[in-house]
C-alpha cells in the first residue's frame, strides 16, 4: 500500500530490533523506520496510519516511526535516533 500511494517518495524503510532499542517495546511489536524523501505532516500522518492499518491484518502491531530525509539525517547528526545500534546504510 505504501509503494502504490506514495510511489517515489519513500526513500528507505527498515526494521530494527527491539534488543537495540532506547525505547521500551513489547515483544510482539514491529519496529519499522520509514524515511521519506520528502513530505509534509499530512503525508507523514498518513503513512503511519497505513502502518497501522497493519495490525487489523497480522497478530503484530506496528511500532512505525516516519521521518522525511532531511529530519532523518539531522537526528543522525545530533544523535537523536531511536535506537543503540545504526542499522546498515545498504
Amino acid at each position: 500500500a505504501l509503494r502504490q500511494k506514495y510511489a517515489g517518495v519513500v526513500d528507505r524503510v527498515f526494521a530494527f530490533d527491539r534488543v537495540d532499542s532506547k525505547i521500551h517495546i513489547p515483544k510482539y511489536m514491529v519496529n519499522v523506520v520509514v524515511i521519506l524523501k520528502k513530505g509534509d505532516r499530512e503525508i507523514i500522518r498518513d503513512v503511519e496510519l497505513l502502518a497501522q492499518e497493519l495490525a487489523l491484518f497480522t497478530e503484530a502491531f506496528p511500532f512505525t516511526l516516519v521521518y522525511t530525509k532531511e529530519d532523518w539525517e539531522c537526528r543522525k547528526r545530533e544523535h537523536r535516533l531511536p535506537f543503540i545500534k545504526l542499522p546498515s546504510e545498504d
